[in-house]
């Protein structure tokens, strides 16, 4: 089943402490465009338990937007 980087934040609820930790480590100045250096995050877990959600929220971010000026969207399953 095809999947697109679009969340609706009106329905999310308990992923704030987990959104604002992955963003700081993203728009950090050690990873990401100002540098050179290439960083992996894994979300990882059983099936449900929104992994995909954070990472779409985390895409859609304003902060993590104005740190790239190209990003692009993947599902590997």
């Amino acid at each position: 089943m095809p999947t697109s980087s679009v969340v609706d934040k009106a329905v999310i609820y308990g992923r704030d402490d987990e959104r604002k930790k992955l963003r700081e480590y993203v728009v950090s100045e050690d990873v990401g465009a100002s540098s050179n250096k290439i960083g992996v995050i894994a979300i990882v877990g059983m099936g449900g338990i929104g992994k995909t959600t954070l990472a779409k929220l985390l895409y859609n971010d304003d902060e993590v937007k104005d740190k790239f000026d190209l990003k692009a969207w993947a599902c590997v399953s």
